[in-house]
């Protein structure tokens, strides 16, 4: 069972790395949609990203620098899209695959389930506070 979870774990953990590669990418290379602030900032208040970023082109495109980008990001950042965080979370899950003490594994999947249920909960979180901007702009 533990390693079902294990590897459920590491699945969700690999599509957030991947999803905040994308997203640095995007960022890289050239106007970015307001969606890929959002993720990269936590701040989904449009006056907000207005006020940090300019106001968009059409389409709520932003021309944006990565420095830009990493000055703009708030605490909510640290859960929603961070690369780092989520290496560390494969490597310690893939760790676990190979851990000989249950104990060990047992905190590592707790550990790792705690930051992704965070993350996505704050994810959640902040499109349902921001859903009548969100709804405008789909």
């Amino acid at each position: 069972m533990l390693i079902v979870l294990t590897i459920c774990l590491l699945g969700l953990c690999c599509y957030s790395l991947i999803s905040a590669y994308m997203s640095w990418q995007a960022v890289r290379s050239g106007p970015v949609h307001i969606d890929v602030l959002r993720d990269l900032t936590g701040v989904v208040d449009r006056d907000d990203l207005n006020a940090r970023f300019g106001s968009p082109a059409p389409g709520l495109f932003y021309q944006v620098s990565a420095a830009a980008v990493r000055r703009a990001r708030g605490p909510a950042s640290w859960l929603l899209s961070n690369e780092v965080l989520d290496a560390v979370m494969l490597g310690l899950l893939a760790y676990s695959l190979f851990a000989g003490a249950e104990t060990c594994r047992l905190c590592i999947l707790v550990l790792s389930g705690l930051y992704l249920l965070l993350g996505y909960g704050l994810g959640f979180y902040l499109i349902f506070s921001h859903l009548d901007q969100i709804q405008e702009e789909i």
